[in-house]
């Protein structure tokens, strides 16, 4: 991050006071989707309180993507079933061909 600032965001969440405490202008954000359920919940040592309007949020996408999938307008990516190899080596084959930006439009799946 930049002396300004900015927004770090991750799929987990973390204590803002482990980004803040390097740069105190960073803005910290979370994504995690148990909150859709309307009820609180506790991640390790943060616990998280129901949030109401996450509740609504997840029927009315719920309703949406149910109807978007099943018209076809929305579609999945293509599973690639160990198009790089079987296993772990398969697993950095394949991270090494989406660096290499080799990977498009398919779902990489591996078997161990």
């Amino acid at each position: 991050m930049r002396p300004a600032g900015g927004i770090f965001s991750a799929l987990l969440r973390i204590k803002p006071e482990q980004v803040t405490s390097i740069n105190p202008n960073v803005k910290v954000n979370a994504t995690v989707a148990y909150s859709i359920f309307g009820e609180s919940y506790k991640w390790g040592d943060i616990e998280a309180p129901a949030v109401p309007e996450d509740f609504e949020f997840g029927k009315k996408f719920w309703e949406l993507s149910t109807e978007l999938l099943a018209s076809g307008k929305v579609k999945v990516h293509r599973p690639a079933v160990n198009k790089y190899g079987a296993g772990l080596d398969g697993v950095l084959k394949g991270l090494a061909a989406l660096k290499q930006g080799q990977v498009s439009g398919e779902k990489l799946v591996f078997t161990l």
